[in-house]
């Protein structure tokens, strides 16, 4: 068991670290066994939250994943309304997306 201190980064070091990353790097995802069950929260993945626009905005930029999408490999994705968690009431305009 792995009991070391996590890594973190502060606000300023993370901004500092990816003002500083070289631009269109190729999209290389770790893949996940076909048919997997079972949390992933542990594997390479995305999520993105917000306005359907700024969902789409955000996966329009990430297309080359698309491919991954074949024969052989697939894609997970799962994007859904969010609900209130004492309510149950969905709220207006607002969105989750995991890939």
């Amino acid at each position: 068991m792995n009991t070391e201190t996590p890594k973190s980064y502060r606000k300023k070091e993370a901004l500092e670290l990816w003002q500083g990353l070289e631009e269109n790097q190729e999209l290389r995802p770790r893949m996940i066994a076909y048919k997997h069950e079972g949390t992933t929260i542990d594997e390479d993945g995305i999520r993105i939250c917000g306005t359907e626009k700024f969902i789409f905005s955000v996966l329009s930029r990430l297309k080359p994943l698309l491919r991954y999408e074949n024969g052989s490999t697939r894609i997970g994705i799962a994007f859904s309304q969010i609900q209130d968690k004492e309510t149950k009431c969905l709220i207006p305009n607002a969105f989750r997306c995991s890939v």
